[in-house]
């Protein structure tokens, strides 16, 4: 049976229906029910809420930002002016990952208000090879459970059935009785299975083989070379659903997919500095933006907003980090806005995800595997501010060439950026 906050468990021995959930679950499960609601809202009343909380979260930076208050001044901006219109948001500059490196420690907020506590740094995965270090804060953590949560409702899918993640933040495989936070924390959950994104391709067929996940979350990349070795729907016959995170999702892969397996995938797109951005909706396909607490601009290079059809970068305002600004942040992807969606929602919607695939270490033997370069401190090395490692020929062991750009690495023709290129 797909979960449902109906179907939450009660905490309290004896006492099942109505359920009542533990202190530590009350917030995630009241805010799931309010992006319940939310979601149905029209255009004009979710960029009302957008802005009134604009308002708030200037004002807080206003006062706790020296980045922000020089940045403000500098361009003569009022929180009062910035806060009348998206339109007139749209006067505060776009903030770069160059501008977070320059700005330092003076670009957090000096106090965090107690309730939003704790923070915790949260350093880029670097797909831009340009990493940065922001804090999160607790209610950040908060809105990324419920989107999460979110997603699960949205998709209908089975608690009880067997989950399987291919993650690059895993030191090592597990294998636990329940699924992890947040669905395992408020439903009956089935067996959670997890290994390392860098383990060999032919290791992880073999993994999945075993394991026989209902669920399936991985990077687009990997699934790629995953579903290349596999044979079909007999290697995994109760797989229902892929579920992909991190990179581009093409529509060759989507429909390799379903003419191999005859499954679904169900994209995510997020980022290590904002959280989840936009959820795929499963009545269009369209991703319907968490406008709840992000406002998502997408931009031409005159800074004006793109028009259907038009692909521009993608810049994010995260309206619930009190820690660190994140003020129409360019992300560092490029996306396509879409139509209103016929599913009803009236969260704004993007057509495309144009983000960066990152290509797959090839090794002599075969194998290949997802790089984790972005995982690898190079400032702790010297002053680099920008990266790019680049696989020219299959060896056993790397040779290191090195590149020096006084400025920034060139980008190619297709102006996207990417940390780690296979050239093989």
């Amino acid at each position: 049976m797909a979960p449902d906050l109906g179907g939450i468990q009660s905490a309290i021995a004896g006492v099942q229906w109505p359920p009542i959930v533990k202190a530590d679950n009350a917030q995630l499960v009241a805010l799931v029910h309010w992006l319940e609601r939310s979601q149905w809202l029209d255009v004009a009343a979710l960029q009302a809420g957008q802005l009134s909380q604009l308002a708030i979260f200037l004002r807080h930076f206003e006062r706790q930002s020296p980045w922000l208050q020089q940045r403000a001044g500098l361009h003569r901006c009022t929180v009062g002016q910035l806060c009348q219109s998206l339109e007139a948001f749209r006067q505060f500059p776009v903030t770069t990952r160059a501008d977070v490196q320059r700005a330092g420690t003076n670009f957090h907020s000096r106090v965090v208000p107690p309730a939003h506590k704790p923070t915790a740094p949260k350093k880029t995965s670097g797909s831009t090879g340009e990493p940065v270090m922001v804090y999160r804060t607790a209610v950040n953590q908060l809105f990324w459970l419920a989107t999460t949560l979110r997603e699960h409702l949205w998709h209908g899918r089975d608690s009880k059935g067997r989950l399987a993640i291919v993650r690059a933040n895993l030191p090592e495989a597990f294998d636990l009785p329940a699924w992890g936070s947040p669905v395992g924390d408020l439903f009956e959950s089935g067996p959670f299975y997890g290994v390392p994104v860098t383990t060999d391709t032919s290791a992880l067929v073999a993994w999945l083989r075993l394991k026989q996940p209902q669920y399936l979350l991985i990077y687009p990349g990997v699934w790629h070379a995953v579903l290349y070795q596999l044979q079909g729907k007999p290697d995994l016959p109760g797989l229902v659903q892929v579920r992909t995170i991190g990179e581009t999702l093409s529509d060759a892969l989507r429909s390799q997919t379903r003419d191999k397996l005859g499954i679904t995938i169900a994209d995510t797109y997020s980022s290590e500095e904002v959280g989840v951005i936009a959820i795929e909706c499963p009545h269009s396909g369209l991703y319907h933006t968490m406008a709840e607490g992000l406002i998502v601009e997408v931009l031409r290079p005159d800074g004006q907003p793109c028009k259907a059809g038009e692909v521009g970068r993608v810049v994010v305002t995260d309206l619930l980090n009190f820690a660190s600004p994140l003020v129409r942040y360019d992300i560092g992807d490029y996306a396509e806005p879409g139509p209103v969606c016929g599913c009803g929602r009236g969260l704004p919607t993007l057509k495309r995800v144009l983000g960066r695939q990152r290509g797959m270490v090839k090794l002599p033997d075969g194998r290949s595997h997802w790089p984790l370069t972005g995982f690898r401190d190079f400032s702790s090395v010297a002053n680099i501010t920008q990266y790019q490692l680049v696989q020219k020929s299959m060896m056993h062991r790397f040779d290191y060439q090195f590149a020096y750009y006084p400025t920034h690495i060139p980008k190619p023709a297709s102006g996207k950026f990417e940390e780690f290129v296979c050239e093989i």
